[in-house]
C-alpha cells in the first residue's frame, strides 16, 4: 500500500476515514430513508461535510452538483441535465398521407406491394405518404424536474454558498414540488443561510 493510498489530500479518505459523531451519521441515514423537506448540512470549510455525504450516500444513488460551477440558474439546470444524463432535445415525427381509389376487376389485381383478390367489381384503396422529423428543444428546468419526480437518486448540491443568493432562492422554489413528493435534496454550505421564504418548506438542519 502506498502513502498516497492512505493520505488522500482533497479526496475521499478510506483507510484514514474517521467516523463522525454517531448521532450525526444516524441523522443523515434517517433522512435518506424518507423525507419531505430539504436537508441543510452546514459547517466550517474542511470540516468534512462533503466527506460525510460521500461516505453515507452510495455513489450510484447520488447526483452530485457543485455550487462553485453555478453562476446563474441556467447553469444549475444544465449541470443537472449533464449529471442526470438527460437530453434537452427531442424528435417529433410527422407524416402526410393521401388515399388513392380505383376499381378492380374480377381477376387478381397486383398493386405494387398490395395484392388483393376480388370477386366482381370492388373499390381498392392504397395510401401513399411521406414522413418527416424535426428536432425540438426541451426546457432544461422542466426536464430535470420531471426526472427528479421519477428518480430515486439523492440530489446533493455541494458548496451551496457559492451560488448567488437570488439564484439559491429560485432553485429552492423550483425544487419545492419534487421535495414534497419525497425527493431527497442535501444542501451543503459553510453556514446557515436564509434561503427560504416564509411560505416555503423549512429545511432540516444537520450541523457537521
Amino acid at each position: 500500500m502506498l502513502v498516497s493510498d492512505v493520505f488522500v489530500a482533497g479526496g475521499q479518505p478510506t483507510v484514514t476515514y474517521i467516523a463522525r459523531d454517531s448521532t450525526l451519521e444516524a441523522k443523515l441515514r434517517r433522512y435518506l430513508q424518507g423525507s419531505s423537506t430539504f436537508l441543510l448540512l452546514t459547517g466550517p470549510t474542511k470540516s468534512g461535510k462533503s466527506v460525510l455525504c460521500k461516505h453515507i450516500i452510495p455513489n450510484e444513488t447520488c447526483i452530485w452538483l457543485s455550487g462553485g460551477q453555478i453562476p446563474d440558474e441556467d447553469a444549475f439546470w444544465m449541470q443537472a441535465i449533464h449529471k442526470l444524463e438527460l437530453s434537452v432535445r427531442t424528435t417529433e415525427s410527422t407524416s402526410n398521407e393521401r388515399a388513392t381509389e380505383f376499381e378492380a376487376g374480377a381477376e387478381t389485381a397486383g398493386i405494387g406491394a398490395l395484392v388483393a383478390r376480388f370477386r366482381g367489381g370492388a373499390m381498392v384503396g392504397r395510401k401513399k405518404g411521406t414522413a418527416s422529423a424535426r428536432e425540438i428543444a426541451k426546457d432544461p428546468k422542466l426536464t430535470v424536474l420531471q426526472a427528479l419526480e421519477l428518480g430515486k437518486e439523492t440530489l446533493v448540491i455541494d458548496d451551496f454558498h457559492y451560488i448567488p443568493r437570488d439564484v439559491q432562492r429560485s432553485i429552492v422554489r423550483a425544487l419545492k414540488e419534487p421535495v414534497a413528493g419525497g425527493q431527497r435534496i442535501v444542501l451543503s454550505s459553510l453556514s446557515l443561510i436564509e434561503i427560504l421564504t416564509s411560505n416555503e418548506p423549512s429545511p432540516k438542519l444537520l450541523v457537521a
